[in-house]
């Protein structure tokens, strides 16, 4: 289970934006629950899990800070209806909310979610055929 983590440390530490507070950088990782449910999880610089910030039944991807390090914009599969989702929430895990419902029927879906600011998101729209880029204001 340590090989797994640090090996998503390494490919999701490495694609958002960070916040240096008062106990060093906090990272946000990918990790399999026991169920084999991907969630994402707050971690220090020294590879502590200090809290898991998802619990929902899909499969939760690509975590990005806000650049002021209050907000999280993430992707989230759910395989049983067949859509992926683009949610924000705020930095301890709470006050999810979908921002981009995207659907496989619709070759529809969010990917790669990056903030421009700390009130606008960009994320490419759509499938392998065709696709595009999405700017989205949260507020």
């Amino acid at each position: 289970m340590v090989v797994g983590l640090l090996a998503c440390a390494g490919l999701v530490g490495g694609c958002g934006g960070g916040d240096t507070g008062e106990s060093g950088s906090r990272l946000l990782v990918v990790r399999e629950t026991s169920e084999g449910n991907p969630d994402i999880y707050l971690m220090s610089s020294t590879g502590a899990i200090l809290q898991q910030l998802t619990t929902d039944a899909g499969y939760d991807l690509a975590p990005r800070w806000s650049p002021d390090g209050s907000r999280i914009a993430f992707l989230r599969h759910d395989k049983t209806i067949e859509s992926r989702r683009l949610y924000i929430m705020n930095a301890d895990g709470s006050s999810e909310r979908n921002l981009y419902p995207g659907e496989v029927a619709d070759a529809d879906l969010p990917n790669y979610p990056d903030w421009l600011d700390n009130d606008t998101l960009v994320f490419q729209r759509g499938s392998k055929r065709s696709s595009g880029l999405v700017k989205r204001s949260i507020t």
